[in-house]
C-alpha cells in the first residue's frame, strides 16, 4: 500500500483500542495483544485507495476511525466504518480482491499483512471474529441475490 503514514503506538495501546470492537468480542486480552502486535496502525487521507478490485490481496484493514466506500464493478455497494474490516477475504482465500475500497474521510486503520494471518487465525477469538465477518457478508450477498418467485397460476 502506498502513501500511508505509520502512526506508532505500542501493542498494548492498540490492544486497548481493539477491546470495544464488536467483531473481537470473543477475544481475550491476550488475543487482542497478538492481533495488535501483528498490525501496523496507519493514518490515511480521504480519497486514498485501500484496495483495487481484481488486485492480489496482501493485507486486510480494521477500521478504527473514518469511513470508506466499497465498490464492485464501479457501483458503490456499501459504506464501512469504525469496527468493520475490509480485505480479509482475499487474505483467507488468496483470490483477487472482490471490491475497490476508497477512504471517504481521513481514516485510522490497523493493517494486517498476510504473513501474520496464520498466527492470527490460530487465536480462537480472532478466528471466530473473522468467521462472523465473512458469514455476515455472505448472508448479505445472499439477501441481495434472492429474487422473489413469481406466483404460479
Amino acid at each position: 500500500m502506498t502513501n500511508r503514514r505509520a502512526h506508532r503506538r505500542t501493542s498494548m495501546d492498540k490492544a486497548a483500542t481493539l477491546a470495544d470492537l464488536p467483531f473481537l468480542a470473543h477475544c481475550s486480552r491476550e488475543e487482542r495483544e497478538v492481533l495488535a502486535g501483528a498490525a501496523d496502525e496507519c493514518l490515511l487521507p480521504a480519497g486514498h485507495v485501500l484496495m483495487w478490485e481484481g488486485d492480489r490481496g496482501t493485507e486486510a484493514f480494521v477500521i478504527l476511525e473514518g469511513t470508506a466506500e466499497v465498490a464492485v464493478a464501479g457501483e458503490v455497494v456499501a459504506v464501512v466504518g469504525r469496527g468493520q474490516t475490509v480485505g480479509e477475504m482475499a487474505l483467507i482465500d488468496r483470490r483477487p480482491r472482490s471490491a475497490t475500497v476508497v477512504a471517504r474521510s481521513p481514516m485510522r486503520v490497523l493493517v494486517v499483512g498476510n504473513r501474520h494471518l496464520g498466527a492470527l487465525v490460530g487465536q480462537a477469538g480472532v478466528a471466530r471474529g473473522l468467521l462472523e465477518v465473512v458469514t455476515a457478508r455472505l448472508r448479505n450477498a445472499d439477501e441481495r441475490a434472492v429474487v422473489p418467485a413469481e406466483p404460479v397460476g
